[in-house]
């Protein structure tokens, strides 16, 4: 969602639903900020314990699929939309 009262920030990521207990409804997993082209952006991604990772995030589909490639894993992580809603820019 839209999210700029933060400098250097243009967007956030909440969780919606997990299964994973140390995640709960409405916390935040990523901060995201435009990056130089469109359709492309960074951020820092929340992991488990809460360590924070810079990021490039990608888009996919039309935005029904948003791609968060961490350094040091092989496959990117991935967020898909939820309830026929896109994410909005």
């Amino acid at each position: 969602m839209k999210n700029s009262t933060r400098p250097g920030r243009d967007f956030i990521a909440v969780i919606l639903a997990n299964r994973n207990p140390t995640w709960r409804k409405g916390d935040k997993k990523l901060d995201i900020v435009r990056g130089e082209r469109p359709g492309i952006y960074r951020g820092s991604f929340y992991l488990d314990d809460y360590q924070e990772k810079r990021v490039a995030i990608t888009m996919r589909g039309r935005r029904e699929q948003i791609l968060v490639h961490i350094p040091g894993q092989t496959a990117p992580v991935s967020f898909n939309k939820v309830d026929g809603q896109r994410p909005s820019d």
